[in-house]
């Protein structure tokens, strides 16, 4: 009778158990759990988040064009104010720095050629002999690359067009001598981290300079006949500054540039004003540039 009876409670045992169901490893798709349930953010809180993320990216750079923080994407507009030998120039460019290190910008400058009498010193005769107005376009192309996390190298080449930007003069009897030059340039430019809102820079770039020279000459033995000459330049550009964050998107950006430029001219350039030539001579020419960049970045 007892073992009857232990056969029963046996059975009965093994029915509950196989009715009760085996939990899975894996719940299925109509389980709900406590994970399953999507999250849904209001307008407000992915403006914050986006907010965030900007203030983190901001905080990083450095304010010197062409770097960035690495990954991720700036980009700039700034206005530049110059002070040349020749007269001031202005210029604005659009720049980028993208998420996979390349660098891209774009630039229009204009000079104007200020006219000033009397001379300003005494005994030192007055002279016409002035620059026109000119203008010039840039597309510079490089590549960000971060040697440390204080320390960035960018280099880059330039492709320049210009009208009136190099080699232009008025002569003594007002007319003008005018240019067309385009420029092939290579170089790079290293930028230093030395501070959240500090950051100087040195850039260094040269190439070839091609100048087409146009000119009706008063004087020579056939005055007042079109000529053409040319002149083939050489350039190396120092040039440098540092970036100064005055805002979570804005820097102020002061520099100095060194500029040599040896030129070779064409028979017709190197002839003397008084045998109808353009008279520019094969000299190693040097200045001094000094100018400051506004710029508002994103």
């Amino acid at each position: 009778m007892k073992i009857f009876v232990l056969i029963l409670s046996f059975a009965y045992i093994n029915t509950v158990f196989a009715a009760k169901p085996t939990p899975s490893a894996t719940p299925s798709a109509l389980t709900p759990t406590s994970n399953s349930a999507p999250v849904h953010f209001s307008e407000a809180d992915l403006l914050i988040l986006k907010n965030l993320v900007e203030k983190e990216k901001l905080a990083e750079y450095t304010g010197n064009e062409g770097s960035a923080p690495k990954g991720v994407k700036i980009s700039t507009i700034n206005v530049t104010a110059e002070e040349a030998r020749s007269g001031p120039e202005a210029y604005v460019f659009w720049s980028q720095t993208l998420a996979n290190g390349i660098y891209y910008q774009f630039r229009l400058t204009g000079k104007y050629a200020l006219h000033t009498e009397p001379p300003p010193f005494e005994k030192i005769p007055f002279s016409s002999e002035n620059t026109p107005n000119g203008y010039k376009g840039m597309v510079k192309v490089g590549y960000d690359v971060h040697l440390t996390s204080n320390m960035q190298l960018i280099p880059f080449l330039r492709l320049e067009l210009a009208k009136n930007m190099t080699l232009v003069y008025q002569d003594r009897e007002g007319d003008y001598r005018h240019s067309t030059n385009y420029a092939l340039l290579s170089g790079c430019k290293l930028v230093i981290v030395a501070a959240s809102v500090f950051s100087p820079y040195v850039e260094l770039y040269g190439g070839i300079i091609p100048v087409s020279l146009t000119g009706n000459l008063i004087e020579g033995p056939t005055p007042n006949k079109k000529i053409k000459g040319f002149v083939q330049q050489y350039a190396v550009v120092n040039e440098f500054g540092f970036a100064y964050k005055i805002a979570e998107h804005q820097a102020l950006i002061p520099f100095i540039q060194f500029i040599y430029r040896e030129n070779k001219p064409n028979p017709i350039a190197a002839t003397p004003y008084s045998k109808g030539g353009f008279n520019i001579y094969q000299l190693t020419i040097s200045e001094q540039v000094f100018g400051i960049k506004y710029s508002y970045f994103w």
